[in-house]
């Protein structure tokens, strides 16, 4: 089941980028525009929270329901945020992440937490994104997860 929903929620908003980029409608894969990120962020979002509901209702592993609704949640707020601002969705995702295995697999999970400033690193590395950027995604993606985790896994 975790396959399947891992699918799902993570094609979907992929395949829609890299096909707009190709046809020249969107300035590339990883959508830098600002203005052009918040249809395939809103889209994965929606996504996600259809994921959700759908592993509400078969009866999904509480631990699997929160572990996607924390992302959605993540997602949503990205996406909130990115209509003003352009954030790294990157740094935040990982950042989540993060929070998500060290809250699932206790202090081991700690050993993946450098990757939220080598991704931070790249993104600025790339001129992606400028520091205060970074730093905001890797902020939200970390607090916002543990907000979530708090309230839906715990």
């Amino acid at each position: 089941m975790l396959s399947t929903s891992g699918r799902g929620s993570a094609s979907a908003p992929r395949n829609g980028p890299c096909a707009s980029a190709r046809a020249g409608r969107w300035a590339g894969h990883h959508v830098p525009v600002r203005a052009q990120r918040l249809v395939p962020m809103g889209t994965g979002a929606v996504i996600m929270l259809i994921g959700v509901g759908v592993l509400a209702v078969a009866g999904a592993p509480a631990m699997l329901t929160g572990w996607l609704g924390a992302i959605a949640a993540l997602v949503v707020a990205l996406t909130t945020v990115t209509a003003w601002w352009k954030i790294s969705a990157h740094t935040a995702m990982v950042a989540g992440t993060a929070v998500l295995l060290t809250a699932v697999a206790g202090p081991v999970a700690v050993l993946g937490w450098p990757l939220v400033a080598v991704t931070g690193w790249s993104r600025l590395r790339l001129r992606a994104h400028t520091v205060p950027q970074v730093l905001a995604g890797g902020a939200l993606g970390a607090a916002g997860t543990a907000l979530c985790v708090a309230i839906l896994i715990r």
